[in-house]
């Protein structure tokens, strides 16, 4: 509630990292426009394998440092 209605974020693919046949770390930072207080923070995906999909195990975004 406390952000404008045209806020978005934006996430992009980087880098993916497999850690097995049916896990992968994927390197996905996110961009947001017109929010108020965030920009471009670092996130990482934990994807998994399921069948002939992948699912997102989970998701984390921080702020980036530095």
């Amino acid at each position: 509630k406390s952000q404008p209605a045209s806020c978005r974020v934006t996430i992009k693919v980087d880098a993916v990292r497999f850690v097995s046949a049916d896990l992968a770390l994927v390197d996905a930072p996110a961009t947001f426009s017109g929010c108020k207080g965030w920009s471009t923070n670092d996130g990482t995906s934990l994807m998994q394998r399921v069948g002939d999909h992948w699912q997102s195990a989970g998701l984390r975004i921080a702020p980036r440092s530095g």
